[in-house]
């Protein structure tokens, strides 16, 4: 087992953490290493994992909108709701976006 400072990297403390050997040291890596771990779970024990890691978010401030958001979101609802609002179904507005990306290749 390899023993390396944590927060090395940033200089953020010198107390070591133990790594098992092979553990990948960077977080891209360590994330991808864990997802397939997941993976390999059965639905039952993957569904406690994901209930566990989405209540540990309950307390932070991830995912919080501010105020401006919020009235923005609630002035689209109501105008929804109200009939003011131009609603393009998504199969014209993905369209649209590909004959934007055509032609925007076309005069590279």
């Amino acid at each position: 087992m390899k023993v390396f400072p944590l927060g090395a990297r940033r200089g953020k403390s010198d107390l070591p953490i133990e790594l098992p050997d092979g553990y990948p040291r960077s977080m891209g890596r360590a994330k991808e290493v864990l997802k397939k771990e997941l993976l390999e779970l059965d639905p039952a024990e993957r569904a406690e994992v994901a209930e566990e890691a989405l209540r540990s978010l309950a307390d932070s401030t991830y995912g919080e909108l501010s105020p401006a958001w919020e009235q923005e979101i609630d002035r689209r609802v109501a105008s929804i709701g109200d009939g003011t609002a131009e609603l393009i179904p998504g199969e014209d507005v993905f369209k649209e976006i590909e004959a934007e990306l055509q032609a925007r290749r076309a005069r590279r």
